[in-house]
């Protein structure tokens, strides 16, 4: 987590210290990621107001499922089965606690936790995804078409 909403911060801390099931790395940096997304399941994205976050990328180039509270940048999770979004209606004037983030998204990760059929169609969609849309020849031949424009 960043650092950019110090409050935000402070109490996604203090709402973490006594649950047994959660582990608060705080801020990581981005050479130690890698080996995180390589350990985890299932992406849980709380932001309210992003654009199309990275963690996505690193989340589905590891074949890992996302659940979104509130960001699916032009529909790409749900059109492509890439994990779930929780609630297009969460903003950031009434996102609540961190209790009532939990109950919007816990049907979601229970569901990915507990149904490895789908997590694995879900993981095999990520895969499938960045490979043909952001993989590097990709992106270079559409860096290369605009640039020629």
């Amino acid at each position: 987590m960043n650092m950019s909403n110090k409050k935000r911060f402070e109490q996604a801390l203090n709402d973490c210290e006594n649950l047994s099931n959660i582990d608060f790395l705080g801020t990581v940096p981005p050479s130690e990621m890698e080996d995180i997304f390589k350990q985890t399941k299932i992406f849980l994205n709380t932001s309210t107001q992003e654009g199309f976050p990275n963690t996505y990328l690193q989340s589905w180039m590891n074949g890992i499922p996302v659940v979104s509270l509130n960001i699916d940048p032009d529909n790409v999770i749900s059109d492509n089965n890439l994990g779930r979004v929780v609630s297009k209606e969460i903003s950031q004037k009434n996102e609540g606690s961190f209790e009532r983030l939990a109950a919007l998204s816990m049907p979601y990760i229970k569901e990915l936790l507990e149904n490895e059929i789908i997590r694995e169609q879900i993981s095999e969609n990520a895969k499938n995804y960045i490979f043909e849309k952001h993989s590097p020849e990709k992106v270079v031949l559409l860096l290369e078409s605009i640039l020629k424009q």
